[in-house]
């Protein structure tokens, strides 16, 4: 069943982790620095799994809240979502990260040049500039992120009181 309520929680869920993860980078180069010092990478980490986490439980039991195409296309093949709805999941998703980035280009325009172009360092420059093991760190990440939902989220069994935590952890 096509749903735009559930649509329209994915864009805002997208919309938060795509707003709230990169300021928590803006906010740790204007108040750390440039580089990537243990504060820094708190601060991020924190700021990306808190925005998960409290997008999961506010919209959770309404979409889902998937928040990545690369959790509701395993929805779609799982058969959890249909395909009509999981094509409006995943448009809504790249409405609100297009929102979200747009938002913040405006609200920092200076400070946040540095960061949206990656100058803070990060997963890049630990792995030397490599595309080929940027992609396998990707696939290998994505995969734990999508069986902890599937796992903590969707099984039958799983308590569903922490599942929030969980993936915001994992993030």
């Amino acid at each position: 069943m096509v749903s735009p309520r559930n649509w329209l929680a994915e864009a805002i869920s997208t919309f938060a982790l795509v707003f709230f993860g990169p300021l928590s980078v803006i906010l740790a180069a204007s108040v750390f620095g440039e580089g990537l010092s243990i504060e820094a990478i708190i601060m991020i980490s924190l700021g990306h799994g808190a925005a998960i986490a409290f997008m999961v439980y506010a919209f959770g039991h309404i979409s889902g809240a998937h928040i990545n195409p690369a959790v509701t296309i395993p929805m779609i093949i799982t058969k959890k979502i249909g395909v009509a709805d999981g094509i409006g999941y995943i448009i809504f998703q790249i409405i609100g990260a297009i929102i979200a980035t747009g938002t913040l280009v405006a609200l920092f325009p200076e400070i946040g040049k540095d960061v949206f172009w990656g100058a803070h360092g990060g997963p890049s420059d630990l792995l030397g500039g490599s595309l080929m093991a940027g992609l396998v760190l990707e696939i290998i990440l994505t995969f734990f992120l999508v069986t902890v939902i599937f796992m903590t989220a969707v099984h039958k069994k799983a308590p569903k009181s922490v599942y929030g935590a969980v993936i915001g952890g994992m993030v």
